[in-house]
């Protein structure tokens, strides 16, 4: 109303009567507020169209100006909340002053809107403050590449990552070398590695596209800068992609540790993510790795959301790797909320959230649960335009669904489907696909391939310092295959290590894998002794089907090799059972029931 009479220029009678015909003929809506505030807007967009395009041109940009000397005046103290009116009305303006202060007004909104999560919304304000950037100076190549940066950001958080590489990422790279200003150069790279990230995950980072703006960000990069850092990380991911990951793992620590010197919240909860995530399983990092985890902690509230989420998620999955349920736990608890709040409208938080559920789903052994959401992570990935990053997650959950839910061919048969469904060439890993093979019966190309990895890992052990999940879901498939060398050579390599659980991929008790690895081996007391870890280690966790598996594994060691101790196999037996029974776990259950006669007598 205030506006409205200063742009006006009429006395309160002339306005008044003016507002009340107007109202009457159903023009205008009038809503009042509390105490004596009135507004008005018009009854149907098509009257505010129809009489905008009535008034001429001149007058129109003269009305614009005043409607925003107008605003500046009223809301003096508030101009932040009232910004994306600013720069609509001054970016109608030919004044140069006034497409400055468009430009500028246009940037404030963007930034609340982020501040609110309104990412499409700030997305719309940049790439209006752009539009009016090029009228205003199209020579000023520096301004333009930031805007660009900023539209990009905002994309990156509306889930637009092909269009960031596409379109802002380039442009804002071509703008920066063409000034010589490399600074901006590495963040336009940051922007690209990121929407990358966004798009795929670590499986992204093998493309040729992906290979170009990480050598881009690694010439830009200065040494002890945060860009190095972020640099360092990128570089990891492409080393990760070309299965270099003790290569990747050395890149990823050394940007952790320089984020952690400069002391920068994003990048110490990114790149500290990527040092937690290929953590190899030995005693000598945990210490410092335990440093890195808390100094994430006390500073992920000052990350951007991106990283924070990350750095919560690898946090969380390191302690439950170390078998502290509940520290893992309830950071990852916190990190749904915020997902839940501060990042439901981010498109990425709708297929992370179910994978994040899944996991303590399969925990506390609600199976079927588990698969509703391994179910939403592939149907929501292709919805929100990231399919790749959805397949990688399901991968961390279909293995151990397939395996306790007994999926076997049909479960790979599906994710198969779908991946072609969705447009993806990347196969299945082998190790993925004899998995799902091996609980489905059909173990003749599994032999074959644990034969491979055998030899592998036999002549290349280096390589499996940081390969503790693949190594472990690879025992896992050969010692109910029977194959003893692959056993061997899996179990020799993961002796020692600190790790109680695979955290939350593929999730999963190591004692109990190398307890059956052990007994596959002849070595009875040393598999029952890791069986008997396993179970303080699932009980501890409440990690319900791990704990139903090693009993029924504990009762068969027991039934075969030490038959005086037969009163412990019934107590195990009595106990998996009904917990298989309950979970829908029906392979196992079926192969407890095959002992049924052990416990009538």
């Amino acid at each position: 109303m205030e506006v409205l009479q200063k742009v006006a220029g009429m006395s309160d009678d002339e306005l008044f009567g003016a507002l009340e015909e107007a109202r009457k003929a159903a023009v205008i809506e009038e809503r009042t507020g509390a105490g004596a505030k009135v507004n008005y807007r018009f009854a149907h967009a098509f009257f505010r169209q129809t009489l905008y395009e009535e008034i001429i041109a001149p007058r129109r940009i003269r009305l614009h100006q005043q409607v925003a000397r107008a605003l500046e005046d009223i809301y003096n103290n508030r101009l932040e909340q009232h910004a994306a009116e600013l720069a609509e009305h001054f970016s109608y303006s030919s004044d140069r002053a006034d497409l400055e202060k468009a430009v500028s007004y246009g940037e404030m909104a963007a930034r609340r809107a982020t501040d609110v999560y309104s990412y499409g919304e700030a997305v719309r304000l940049l790439e209006q403050a752009l539009q009016v950037q090029e009228v205003l100076d199209p020579e000023e190549k520096l301004k333009q590449c930031d805007l660009l940066l900023a539209l990009g950001w905002a994309r990156f958080y509306n889930h637009e990552f092909r269009y960031i590489l596409d379109n802002e990422a380039p442009a804002a790279l071509a703008l920066a070398e063409g000034a010589g200003d490399s600074q901006r150069a590495c963040q336009a790279c940051l922007l690209a590695s990121f929407a990358i990230s966004g798009a795929g995950l670590g499986a992204a980072y093998g493309t040729d596209e992906a290979i170009r703006w990480v050598g881009a960000f690694d010439r830009y990069a200065s040494p002890e800068t945060i860009e190095r850092a972020w640099a360092d990380q990128a570089l990891g991911g492409t080393k990760v992609a070309a299965s270099d990951i003790a290569g990747a793992w050395s890149l990823f620590h050394k940007s952790a540790l320089l984020a952690r010197k400069l002391g920068d919240a994003s990048a110490l909860n990114n790149c500290g993510g990527d040092y937690l995530w290929f953590l190899p399983p030995t005693a000598e990092y945990v210490e410092e790795a335990r440093q890195i985890a808390n100094d994430m902690r006390r500073i992920w509230d000052k990350a951007d959301p991106f990283s924070m989420v990350y750095g919560m998620e690898t946090v969380g999955a390191f302690f439950l790797k170390l078998g502290d349920r509940r520290q893992g736990e309830t950071i990852h608890r916190e990190e749904e909320e915020i997902g839940s709040t501060r990042l439901a409208t981010m498109p990425a938080a709708q297929y992370y959230l179910p994978y994040l559920r899944a996991c303590y789903h399969i925990i506390d052994g609600q199976l079927e649960e588990a698969a509703k959401c391994y179910d939403d992570i592939l149907r929501l990935g292709a919805e929100m335009g990231a399919p790749l990053a959805a397949a990688v997650y399901a991968l961390f959950l279909g293995p151990r669904l397939g395996g306790y839910l007994g999926w076997g061919r049909e479960g790979l048969r599906r994710l198969e489907e779908w991946a072609q469904a969705a447009g993806l060439s990347l196969p299945v890993p082998a190790h993925a696909r004899a998995y799902y093979l091996m609980y489905g019966g059909e173990s003749q190309e599994v032999a074959t391939m644990l034969g491979e990895v055998a030899d592998h890992y036999a002549t290349h052990p280096e390589r499996t310092r940081h390969e503790f999940g693949d190594l472990l879901l690879l025992l896992e498939i050969a010692v109910p295959a029977e194959h003893t060398r692959a056993t061997e050579v899996l179990s020799s390599l993961l002796a020692g290590t600190v790790y109680k659980t695979t955290g939350f991929s593929n999730p999963t008790c190591v004692a109990r894998h190398l307890g059956g690895a052990a007994a596959l081996l002849g070595r009875h007391e040393e598999a029952r002794k890791q069986y008997r870890e396993a179970i303080k280690v699932c009980t501890e966790m409440r990690f319900r089907p791990e704990l139903a598996l090693t009993r029924l594994q504990l009762a068969e060691l027991i039934l075969e090799h030490y038959p005086d101790e037969r009163k412990e196999a019934v107590e195990h037996l009595a106990f998996c059972i009904p917990e298989f029974r309950d979970m829908k776990m029906k392979p196992w259950l079926e192969r407890a029931l095959r002992h049924k006669e052990i416990l009538k007598a």
